[in-house]
């Protein structure tokens, strides 16, 4: 009755569509916000961000499951995956970050946006045995009746540290802190700080600015998953082929905090590693499904 299975499972792309910037301001001496346009390569237009075919990727996973077929009243699936996903840009529309560097890809090569690193699901479901040699009403009402469920726990998606401030002077508004340390260790996790902030520094432009900041792509991992989804169900044998069923459904059935991912603007300090929303709570819902 049980199937256990457990492979590698992996893949790579090749000449994926993504935006490069071909007329960036050209940083110097004497080169400031204002004077951007005047440096661009060509003064008469501004930022050209054509598409161009050279974005790679790669995926590697281990990839388990342990599926019981159904019998003696009951099945259930058991999956894990642990990945990881590498690539320099993982869409075009949805704001993955851009080169830094006009010309080269060095600064993006990091973790996919849909990079998530360990993922377990259960699913199952359960003809309940009690009451099944109970007589009369307490068989109608108690008997018979199924429970469901669907259970995941993921790890967070990867996010990217931002500069407010257009420090470099290349007129990309792309730029990325410093980074002086690894983000997720010794990281709080609180709504108040979720990563470690101090592994971020501004750049100063005090200090000269006109160069970017060290801190990669995706270099910080969010808040991961944890829900559970469980259902009743109870069927009413009406008449033949006709049949009424009861559905308790609880999506979230713990109510547990699943947040949104944190602000990652190092210019607004107020909201920089702060987790200021989340996805639903609880949600109960109730009905009557009629099958004839």
């Amino acid at each position: 009755d049980f199937l256990f299975e457990i492979g590698y499972v992996g893949s790579t792309g090749t000449k994926f569509p993504g935006y490069i910037e071909v007329n960036p301001a050209v940083p110097g001496p004497g080169a400031t916000l204002a004077n951007t346009q005047q440096r661009r390569l060509h003064r008469d237009y501004n930022t050209v961000r054509p598409t161009f075919s050279m974005f790679n990727s790669s995926y590697h996973s281990l990839q388990t499951s342990l599926n019981k077929r159904f019998s003696n009243g009951y099945s259930f699936l058991l999956s894990y995956t642990w990945s990881k996903a590498i690539d320099f840009q993982s869409s075009v529309n949805l704001g993955d970050p851009r080169p830094q560097d006009a010309f080269s890809l060095k600064d993006v090569r990091g973790l996919a946006i849909y990079d998530a690193r360990h993922r377990l699901v259960l699913s199952y479901n359960w003809e309940l045995p009690f009451f099944r040699r109970a007589t009369g009403a307490m068989k109608t009402l108690l008997g018979g009746w199924q429970a469901n469920g669907i259970t995941a726990f993921q790890s967070g998606f990867p996010l990217t540290a931002t500069e407010p401030t257009d420090l470099s002077l290349r007129g990309l508004t792309a730029d990325r802190p410093d980074q002086v340390g690894n983000p997720n260790q010794g990281a709080p996790r609180r709504v108040e700080e979720w990563f470690n902030r101090s592994a971020f520094v501004r750049l100063s432009a005090a200090a000269g600015g006109q160069r970017s900041g060290t801190a990669g792509r995706n270099t910080i991992i969010g808040p991961g998953t944890n829900n559970w989804d469980f259902s009743l169900f109870k069927n009413f044998a009406l008449r033949e082929e006709h049949t009424l069923q009861f559905r308790a459904e609880f999506f979230n059935l713990f109510n547990h905090p699943n947040f949104d991912a944190p602000g990652t603007n190092i210019g607004a300090p107020a909201t920089f590693g702060v987790i200021s929303g989340s996805r639903p709570g609880r949600i109960i819902q109730a009905g009557l499904k009629y099958s004839f």
